[in-house]
């Protein structure tokens, strides 16, 4: 049983998929602010569509999913998140007629893998 959960711990400590994960702090008083939110997918900026700048994880033995799907990810995770906490009254992907929209431009997000048995 317990080599059954060291094996678990190794085998996700060599994981070669990333994932992003957002996770905000609980809203003061559970307030939301009134309107409804349309979030447009982000785009990754110039230098990451080139290989001019890193995204993703930097490690030597890994490889990365292209930006644009690593930009789908941080959108969705945004989009989840600010919904889930109920930032907004209304926050989706489409609104007939949103009060705000929200989209942006990804200049860097990566992170050094550096393991450690």
């Amino acid at each position: 049983m317990a080599l059954q959960g060291v094996l678990v711990v190794l085998l996700v400590g060599c994981s070669t998929t990333y994932e992003p994960h957002l996770v905000l702090p609980p809203a003061e008083f559970n307030r939301s602010i009134d309107a409804a939110v349309e979030v447009h997918p982000f785009v990754a900026a110039d230098d990451l569509l080139y290989g001019h700048s890193n995204y993703g994880v930097v490690a030597d033995d890994y490889t990365n999913k292209p930006p644009s799907q690593l930009t789908q990810s941080i959108t969705q995770q945004v989009t989840a998140e600010l919904a889930a906490q109920r930032v907004f009254r209304n926050v989706s992907t489409y609104d007939p007629s949103p009060d705000l929209i929200l989209t942006g431009r990804i200049e860097r997000f990566f992170e050094h893998d550096r393991r450690k048995l």
